[in-house]
């Protein structure tokens, strides 16, 4: 955590004073998960959430311009498991909310004739905090059983999780040195984003899209 903390508070200002261009972004996201299946069976069902931040392009290479991100996220899921078969089985049932931070680096962040802006890039996110509601359901034919638990007792997401994530928006112009964009992105998790086995949630990985606008300023002349 100390880490992320310092990544924040002396790299970001270090990286914006050598920004080009500066600025905030924000809006909405839809949480999912995809490749949650094996040999159990696994739900999902998409939440809606909210994430803000700022953003910087430190510098370019031919027209292609290098792009920081940090941002706060706010996600809500749920996702069930079920291992067993006709003789009974296990189910389990979670609903979700988070709070993460992200630092980004987009390597591919190229704008076109048209103003169409669009990057290629990985994003860290790291657990701030997390809140959920779960159940276990055992049936047999002889037995059944139901209880309840929370995050006092145990844990459900990974605290890392590193994602490849991609973008494009359309600038316009509102002044000679600011710009507006709308912009649809994809995030898509390269790691486990559950971190316990025994819920029987197979390999779930997270699948987010993000619906933003962002405000630039330009800092310094490209």
């Amino acid at each position: 955590m100390k880490k992320i903390i310092f990544l924040f508070v002396f790299i970001f200002p270090a990286l914006s004073v050598k920004a080009q261009y500066l600025g905030v972004i924000g809006g909405g996201n839809i949480n999912s998960i995809y490749n949650s299946r094996n040999e159990h069976t696994t739900h999902n069902s998409e939440r809606a959430g909210y994430s803000v931040g700022i953003a910087c392009d430190v510098f370019k290479i031919a027209p292609v311009q290098l792009r920081i991100t940090g941002r706060f996220h706010q996600f809500y899921g749920n996702i069930s498991g079920r291992s067993g078969g006709m003789g009974g089985g296990s189910t389990y049932v979670f609903d979700y909310n988070k709070q993460n931070i992200s630092f980004g680096l987009h390597l591919l962040n190229k704008r076109d004739d048209t103003k169409l802006r669009y990057s290629l890039g990985i994003e860290y996110y790291y657990l701030l905090d997390e809140k959920f509601t779960g159940s276990r359901r055992f049936s047999s034919m002889h037995a059944s059983d139901f209880n309840t638990f929370d995050e006092s007792s145990y844990s459900l997401s990974e605290k890392g999780i590193i994602a490849l994530t991609t973008s494009f928006g359309i600038e316009k112009n509102l002044s000679p040195t600011m710009y507006i964009i709308p912009q649809l992105s994809l995030h898509l998790g390269l790691k486990n984003e559950f971190s316990e086995s025994q819920y029987y949630l197979g390999k779930p990985k997270a699948l987010r899209f993000f619906f933003e606008v962002g405000i630039f300023r330009r800092i310094k002349k490209i």
